[in-house]
C-alpha cells in the first residue's frame, strides 16, 4: 500500500490528537467522506476504503448532513436551505453589531448590510 507523509502542522495535529481515534485514521476517514460528499467515490467504494459496511457509511454520512439519495449529486436541498438561513442570520448579526457601534441617529432605520 502506498503512503504519503502529510504535514498537518502542530495546531491541527494537536487538535486531532484530542479526538478519540488515531490521527491517521481520522485523516483517512475525513478524506474518504469528503470524496464521497463530492461524488468522487460511490458509497460502496467509500465503505470499502474505510473497512465498514455500506449501510454504516450511509448512516454516518447522513449524520454529517450528507444525503446522496436524490439526483442532486451532493449535499441535500435541506442543507442548502439551512445554509441560507445561517447566512441570513450572520448578515443580521453584522447589521446589529454595526448599528450598535454607530449612533442610532446617524444610521437610517431602513439601512441594512448587503449580503451579496
Amino acid at each position: 500500500m502506498d503512503s504519503t507523509i502529510l504535514d498537518l502542522g502542530e495546531d491541527l495535529s494537536g487538535f486531532l490528537a484530542t479526538l478519540s481515534q488515531a490521527i491517521d485514521q481520522t485523516a483517512r476517514e475525513m478524506t474518504v467522506f469528503e470524496l464521497y460528499r463530492r461524488s468522487l467515490v460511490s458509497s460502496g467504494k467509500a465503505a470499502e476504503l474505510l473497512g465498514i459496511p455500506r449501510l454504516v457509511l450511509i448512516q454516518r454520512a447522513a449524520n454529517l448532513g450528507m444525503d446522496r439519495s436524490g439526483n442532486h449529486g451532493g449535499m441535500c436541498c435541506a442543507n442548502t436551505e439551512a445554509r441560507r438561513r445561517v447566512q441570513n442570520w450572520m448578515v443580521d448579526q453584522v447589521d446589529y453589531a454595526i448599528r450598535a457601534r454607530l449612533s442610532a441617529s446617524a444610521v437610517p432605520t431602513n439601512w441594512r448590510v448587503s449580503s451579496k
